[in-house]
């Protein structure tokens, strides 16, 4: 039987310039302290993908980010970054956690690729303002999937990849 502990992160090769690092193994074993990054909707859910893996790792972080979600208007969150600082996980790790408001819903609802492209640029933004202690981001690769990015044009790829990189973040591959 296949053993189901978490893979430690390891880096993959990358260009030498390239201050993003893809490293492979469990996003919630990256260096306690750092800040973990996940695309999240207006409506405070964490229904779904690497969102539900946060809920039950961080109840506590759920709750600020839901009653965050239930108390503004859902245009004044999009495009900015919630940023909950030192959220103890139920295993006792130490993490901050930024949700990076994307899409106004979640699900067949969700916003349009360009929009989520948008929005997401405008969260990081604001995540790097933020970070003024300059903390390593880690965030699950399919960050840059909720964004569909092979939906949209080559500008916009690059538009996102620059600014993911001027932030140094990490993405993890599972």
């Amino acid at each position: 039987m296949a053993s189901s502990a978490p893979m430690p992160l390891t880096a993959s090769s990358s260009a030498s310039n390239d201050l993003v690092t893809h490293v492979t193994g469990d996003l919630f074993l990256a260096p306690a302290g750092s800040i973990l990054v996940q695309a999240c909707n207006t409506q405070g859910s964490w229904g779904g993908g690497i969102a539900v893996a946060f809920k039950a790792r961080f109840p506590q972080a759920f709750s600020v980010y839901n009653t965050h979600c239930t108390t503004k208007d859902d245009n004044r969150l999009i495009g900015t970054c919630l940023l909950i600082r030192a959220a103890g996980g139920v295993s006792g790790e130490q993490h901050d956690i930024a949700c990076l408001f994307t899409s106004r819903r979640y699900g067949a609802r969700k916003d349009t690729p360009a929009q989520i492209l948008e929005a997401t640029g405008r969260s990081l933004l604001d995540l790097k303002r933020q970070n003024m202690e300059g903390k390593e981001l880690h965030a699950w690769r399919v960050l840059a999937k909720r964004a569909k990015l092979n939906m949209l044009t080559h500008l916009q790829q690059v538009q996102f990849r620059q600014i993911w990189r001027t932030l140094g973040g990490h993405s993890s591959r599972r």
